[in-house]
């Protein structure tokens, strides 16, 4: 076994332990779950991008933090209840405020530039948490079903480990060879295989009902590969190979989580057109 393969092994049963621990045990685990990928992936995003203005990052981790606590307040707490209209306007908030500090910024030389960089990181890493977040947890009122959110994590996780391991066993016609040579065919049907094969048995021994975990494990396993291929294209771009260090054997919070990012907003689709 090599070095690579020990830390993300390691990785995985420490990290995926404490993960699966959290958001099983409680509604403020996941809420805990969600806010760490989140805040560190957008954080990870700016790096990669090269964005190191304070003034804009600063700004955009208040407006994060403040977006958690309020997210907290209205699904854990039931404070504001109905009324969404608090939502919405911090949501429109972020980008008045960023335009602001680039129009008295007298140093910054394509304002239009770092601020499409800063909306698209919350666009693509933040939002999804806070999706996955909403349509796991119904409300202070309701019972809290943790199996929703840990199967499509389990989906999404076991996709990724058979694509891992299909592609190093029979790896042998590149997808997208210009943007990530090391990503096969191979793996990614192996990969599918294993994520049908997981909700299958999702749908025979963890029925949630209305919900299909055939039809989700089916959009994970096509959508979170071509999530895997943007991230992919991203680093490629900037010319490296992982957007992070934080996760031994797996890279950044990017390089573990793109796929997924890109499914959720899929999944809310299908639940939003079947009525859940």
């Amino acid at each position: 076994m090599n070095k690579e393969l020990i830390y993300r092994t390691l990785t995985a049963f420490i990290a995926g332990g404490i993960s699966v621990s959290a958001i099983a045990y409680a509604p403020g685990g996941l809420w805990v779950f969600c806010g760490v990928v989140s805040m560190a992936g957008v954080a990870e995003f700016w790096r990669v991008s090269g964005i190191r203005a304070r003034r804009y990052t600063w700004t955009t981790w208040a407006w994060g933090l403040l977006g958690w606590v309020l997210v907290a307040a209205w699904r854990l707490f039931g404070i504001e209840g109905e009324n969404q209209t608090w939502i919405w306007t911090w949501a429109v908030s972020l980008y008045p405020a960023l335009a602001l500090l680039a129009l008295f910024n007298e140093k910054e030389k394509n304002p239009l530039q770092t601020l499409s960089l800063m909306g698209f990181s919350y666009w693509y890493v933040y939002l999804p948490l806070v999706l996955f977040f909403l349509f796991s947890v119904p409300g202070p009122t309701l019972i809290y079903d943790s199996r929703l959110p840990l199967g499509i994590l389990f989906l999404t996780w076991f996709l990724d480990s058979g694509s891992y391991f299909a592609g190093k066993a029979w790896g042998k016609h590149p997808i997208f060879p210009r943007i990530s040579p090391k990503k096969t065919w191979e793996g990614a049907i192996g990969g599918a295989v294993i994520c049908w094969i997981t909700g299958y048995f999702l749908e025979q021994y963890w029925k949630i009902p209305g919900v299909s975990w055939i039809i989700i494990s089916v959009i994970i396993s096509v959508v979170s590969q071509l999530g895997d291929m943007i991230e992919s294209m991203f680093k490629r771009s900037v010319h490296l190979k992982d957007s992070g260090s934080i996760l031994p054997g797996h890279g950044g919070m990017l390089d573990r989580f793109d796929g997924f990012f890109l499914s959720i907003p899929f999944i809310q689709l299908y639940f939003l057109l079947s009525g859940i």
